[in-house]
């Protein structure tokens, strides 16, 4: 039968491999097989043999055509077998394959393929050139598989260009935060300002994406904190708290007066009031634990008391033990007693302030 005959070229094909000897003829015979599994183990043994088949172009050919096939398997065989093909014609082959079926041995294969080829094919993306840059999702897992400082200027001019769409733009942009500099990180900011300015709440998983990223590598943009500035003081609402989370993270200087007054104004929501500690905290220095000082012993509402005792624990933790004494002294909710408990608990130098504080005093 078809399928006997094909399991005995399949066999052929691993004796001669056995052998070390190339036999270009079998080889051809189980690349055209019916079955995949054939044609899976074929593209194994071309991978193996893959320099000294002649002509080199035909055979080349031969690989590029392979990452077209109709099963996955085959595929992922042909993906691997790319990585040695000489060309970015074979990188863009290899590079099809992520439009087909996919799964997750067949985006590691690519993977790998884009890793070990990054030196054919990035300086092609950076050069904007179209075969490599016009898929958007493509590039952008192409880009991830190399991650490094050369992917962030491609990405940074396709934003530029209005080539992703939002969801495409925030891992772009995810990218540019985990490893771009200041300034490119800042020409983002800036790009998210603007949206921003003109009340597009739509960047704001965008916005989340550019914070995460600095968050983790504590990193500042090198420009666009005026205009972060301004969003706090003249937004309200959604991009205004996004605004102000940014501006504690990045250490804006030039929002203390504007914390200062939504801490004293009665009429700032809840949520302000907490992100505005926050950023007092993020802030750091005396100018802010004077303020969280004056909050936990003025400030008419107890919630705000109890939180910004636990971000003066960092800053004063003197300070933030006698404040939290009257605070434990007179609590009537156990979960108000843990949070309280849980941020002296973070920084254990201030454990000890709090258990001075409290010696001789009654707790309910």
């Amino acid at each position: 039968t078809g399928a006997a005959r094909e399991r005995q070229v399949m066999e052929a094909l691993w004796t001669w491999q056995t052998l070390d000897v190339v036999n270009p003829e079998v080889l051809k015979g189980a690349l055209a097989a019916s079955d995949a599994r054939v044609r899976a183990a074929a593209a194994r043994v071309f991978s193996h043999w893959l320099t000294r088949l002649t002509p080199a172009e035909e055979w080349h050919q031969r690989a590029r055509d392979l990452a077209q096939d109709a099963h996955p398997r085959v595929r992922l065989e042909a993906v691997r077998l790319l990585s040695n093909v000489p060309g970015t014609d074979a990188v863009l082959a290899a590079l099809g394959t992520y439009g087909s079926e996919r799964d997750v041995y067949l985006d590691y294969a690519l993977l790998v393929t884009l890793r070990e080829r990054r030196a054919d094919w990035l300086p092609e993306v950076q050069k904007d050139n179209k075969a490599f840059t016009e898929n958007a999702d493509r590039l952008l897992f192409a880009l991830d598989a190399v991650a490094g400082g050369d992917v962030v200027p491609p990405l940074v001019h396709g934003l530029a260009q209005k080539r992703f769409d939002d969801t495409q733009a925030a891992k772009a942009i995810g990218l540019i935060a985990a490893h771009g500099n200041p300034g490119q990180i800042g020409t983002v900011t800036e790009q998210l300002c603007a949206r921003f300015e003109k009340d597009d709440e739509s960047a704001v998983p965008l916005w989340r994406a550019l914070l995460d990223g600095t968050r983790q590598r504590n990193i500042q943009p090198g420009s666009g904190l005026d205009r972060v500035a301004a969003l706090v003081a003249e937004k309200t609402g959604t991009i205004q708290y996004q605004a102000l989370e940014a501006g504690g993270l990045w250490k804006i200087e030039a929002l203390r007066p504007a914390l200062a007054a939504f801490l004293k104004n009665g009429d700032s929501s809840r949520h302000l009031r907490n992100l505005s500690i926050d950023a007092l905290r993020s802030l750091g220095g005396e100018a802010s634990k004077t303020l969280l000082v004056e909050l936990t012993a003025t400030h008419p509402d107890r919630d705000t008391r109890a939180i910004a005792v636990g971000a003066l624990v960092a800053l004063g933790p003197v300070e933030a033990a006698q404040a939290a004494v009257p605070l434990l002294q007179s609590s009537e909710d156990n979960g108000d007693v843990q949070r309280l408990l849980d941020a002296f608990l973070k920084q254990e130098p201030s454990l000890a302030q709090l258990a001075q504080s409290l010696e001789g005093q009654t707790l309910p």
